[in-house]
């Protein structure tokens, strides 16, 4: 049984790396040099693993407040069509203000 639960933990941590990748992936390279997106990875991991599998809200969530972070930097950081995991976050309301408003 205790390798069951193993397992588990260590599937939702491999969906947790897979999933909060957006937050260091090229959507937000022009940001990189301005603002740690390291922290929002992190707290990305950290909240993901917590909530479990099916967490992407968590995602968004990280990934609309980096997104936020680069706006005051004055980079816009475009939340479009060209990103499956940005649609994917506007389609769960999740992201509206940062889908719908350009910073």
């Amino acid at each position: 049984m205790p390798q069951l639960a193993t397992k588990t933990q260590s599937q939702v941590r491999d969906k947790a790396r897979e999933s909060c990748e957006l937050i260091r992936s090229e959507l937000f390279e022009e940001c990189r040099s301005l603002v740690d997106y390291s922290y929002y990875y992190a707290k990305c991991m950290s909240d993901y693993c917590t909530w479990g599998d099916g967490a992407q809200q968590v995602v968004c969530t990280h990934a609309a407040a980096l997104a936020r972070a680069c706006a005051i930097q004055g980079v816009s950081i475009p939340w479009n069509t060209d990103s499956k995991a940005a649609v994917d976050c506007c389609k769960s309301d999740v992201l509206t203000t940062v889908c719908t408003h350009s910073p």
